[in-house]
């Protein structure tokens, strides 16, 4: 059986988290998204943005559990983007280092 290098298995499980943490953002910003909706309440173009992460934080919605299940939400798209900006910045350095890790281009 043929193994990759080490190098080549570290760069494919980073790659395997980043898929998890975009994953876990989306499923997160789909929760928000269907929980606006259940109130009538619009959210206009990118639900990480600054304008809608902070319309988040001052929702007024029927529902005291609804208003923390969101503000948790968002908080929660805040550090999953974070942590996606992070791997990226990892995974850029490893591809300049390294032939066999190239990102697509943007």
């Amino acid at each position: 059986m043929l193994r990759a290098p080490a190098g080549i298995r570290g760069v494919r499980a980073m790659v395997r988290h980043h898929v998890r943490l975009v994953q876990n953002r989306t499923r997160t910003i789909n929760r928000i998204r269907g929980m606006l909706d259940r109130h009538d309440i619009p959210m206009e173009g990118s639900a990480y943005s600054v304008k809608n992460m902070a319309m988040l934080e001052i929702v007024d919605l029927d529902s005291p559990h609804d208003e923390m299940v969101i503000r948790q939400c968002a908080r929660q798209v805040r550090y999953l983007t974070d942590e996606i900006k992070e791997l990226d910045r990892c995974l850029e350095a490893e591809a300049g280092q390294n032939g066999y890790a190239r990102l697509p281009a943007a």
